[in-house]
């Protein structure tokens, strides 16, 4: 999924630090057992000359505040000398803690796994409550939700039961009524979508009310649009149960978002198309700027990840790709450096404003525990039907 939210924020001229770390509070002195484990991994990067000390202390502040996440659960900052430009809660600690400079492929996989960008339309028969949800999963920072109240102008809302002329024009005037603010509701919600890009639609309320609006919205809004009950305008909701829902909804909609990927890989590499595998022929994409999504498995996109195995060669550019450094002093860069693959590739990625989406390894076998979906390809990309820089001696 694209999180150029994220990466656009993230310069290519200045340092950059990532930290990866188990939040997670055992006790009442839980906070202090955080910060231990924090200081230990600053006591690493204050080893390192070249880092800022004003980025070291903008790290040092946002780490003394805590979660107030109850049960496991990992934390991620990525922070720039200037500012922190994620601070982020995952459900899952890593594996082991870590800090390092630069941005990592699997940080971007998992921290765009667990955001959904959503909006929620409270809807009742005279009107709605719009809230688009920014950057929600696990978020322990407060939601930059941004509520539109809606409000038709027909105030005829309720049927009156009585026999009789004069209540069957009520009646009519009612459901007239109904309809008119179900069309300024859908209006606002198509033009909301437009405008906000959400990724999930959540209609919610009055199930006639609802009905009314979805049948009424746009193809863009309608093609991302659930409905999920127990929500209401009015008071008396009970928000505990409807936010287990809201939570189901997401997850589910994450589950799909991965498929929808996973789906698009296999039949493009089934008929030879825009995707490639395996590390080399993933990085000679990113040299050219080919890469549209980057897949890693759940072991590559681990904290930390298993391509951080892998040493490669960057040169000035991060689309400066090698395994040896000799390939790029070839090039013409006669000052390369040493990266991890996970390091590189996010870099890369990130330059490229690439998606990144976590797949399952037992639907799609992806050696070095990557692959990508690329922009386009030519003679010269390497794949199924090519020749590949990997060596992957089970293709074609």
């Amino acid at each position: 999924m694209q999180i150029d939210w994220l990466t656009d924020q993230i310069p290519s001229d200045q340092p950059v630090i990532t930290v990866v770390i188990d939040a997670t509070r055992e006790s009442e002195q839980g906070s202090q057992t955080v910060q231990t484990r924090w200081r230990d991994l600053q006591r690493g990067l204050s080893a390192d000359g070249d880092i800022p000390p004003s980025l070291l202390d903008l790290l040092d502040e946002a780490m003394r505040v805590p979660t107030h996440v109850s049960g496991e659960h990992g934390r991620v900052l990525v922070a720039t000398p200037d500012e922190i430009v994620i601070d982020r809660v995952l459900a899952a600690p890593p594996q082991s803690d870590m800090a390092t400079r630069g941005i990592c492929a699997a940080t971007l996989a998992r921290i765009g796994d667990e955001t959904v960008r959503y909006l929620v339309a409270e809807i009742d028969r005279s009107g709605a409550d719009l809230t688009l949800q920014e950057n929600v999963a696990m978020d322990f920072v407060p939601s930059n939700g941004n509520t539109t109240t809606v409000e038709g102008s027909h105030d005829v809302l309720h049927k009156v039961r009585r026999a009789g002329l004069a209540t069957r024009r009520l009646q009519s005037r009612a459901e007239d009524s109904w309809e008119r603010n179900a069309e300024l509701v859908a209006e606002e919600l198509d033009s909301v979508v437009a405008r906000r890009r959400p990724e999930l639609l959540i209609l919610t309320g009055d199930v006639r009310a609802v009905s009314l609006v979805r049948g009424r919205l746009g193809k863009e809004a309608q093609s991302i649009a659930t409905v999920v009950e127990g929500g209401s305008r009015a008071e008396g909701v009970n928000a505990e149960a409807f936010e287990k829902k809201i939570a189901h909804a997401l997850e589910t909609f994450r589950h799909q978002r991965r498929e929808q990927v996973a789906d698009q890989f296999r039949q493009e590499e089934g008929r030879d198309g825009t995707a490639c595998r395996g590390l080399d022929d993933v990085m000679a994409a990113l040299q050219r700027g080919q890469v549209a999504e980057l897949l890693l498995t759940e072991e590559a996109a681990s904290l930390p990840s298993e391509l951080a195995r892998h040493q490669v060669w960057v040169g000035d550019s991060a689309m400066q790709l090698a395994r040896s450094r000799q390939d790029l002093a070839d090039a013409g860069d006669d000052e390369p450096r040493e990266l991890t693959a996970d390091l590189a590739l996010g870099a890369a990625g990130a330059q490229q404003r690439a998606g990144y989406t976590i797949v399952d390894p037992a639907q799609i076998s992806l050696p070095d525990g990557v692959g990508a979906l690329l922009r386009w390809r030519d003679d010269s990309t390497p794949g199924q039907n090519v020749y590949s820089l990997s060596g992957d001696t089970g293709r074609t």
